[in-house]
């Protein structure tokens, strides 16, 4: 994953990790009709889609360039077998991973298991029972060395 600045705000963090989904091929973050990868929110359709949603934040006690993230990947698929397939990789896709590169910012998953929290399965079956699987995890970004 790369950067071009110190990411400022929950959107951009969100939005570069929208992007960085992408970039592994799970999913398309873009503004036309075939996208599959959504902010803050699931639609109704398409029905194979993720949400990454932010469920909390706190700052450090390493100081002011130091920010955590709760995150929380939902994904949403038409069957058990294939939506736990795509749910593991995204969870394998960011577990214990370190991103970003010497003088860039820096994002590191730290807690728990990815570091997920957990590894997925399913979450509950949406109003159409289709099966929705959930990846809660804490991110540490780092603006500088």
């Amino acid at each position: 994953m790369s950067f071009d600045g110190c990411i400022t705000s929950a959107n951009s963090f969100l939005a570069e990790l929208a992007t960085f989904l992408q970039s592994q091929g799970l999913g398309t973050y873009t503004t036309s009709a075939s996208r599959t990868i959504f902010l803050m929110a699931m639609p109704s359709s398409p029905e194979v889609c993720t949400s990454i949603r932010l469920t909390g934040g706190t700052g450090d006690e390493r100081g002011p360039t130091i920010q955590g993230y709760s995150v929380q990947i939902l994904h949403r698929n038409t069957s058990i077998g294939s939506g736990i397939g795509q749910a593991q990789l995204i969870h394998d896709s960011m577990a214990n991973k370190f991103f970003g590169s010497s003088g860039s910012p820096k994002l590191i998953i730290t807690a728990g298991r990815c570091e997920p929290q957990h590894k997925p399965g399913p979450f509950y079956l949406d109003e159409n029972a289709r099966p929705v699987y959930t990846l809660n995890s804490e991110w540490k970004i780092s603006g500088h060395d």
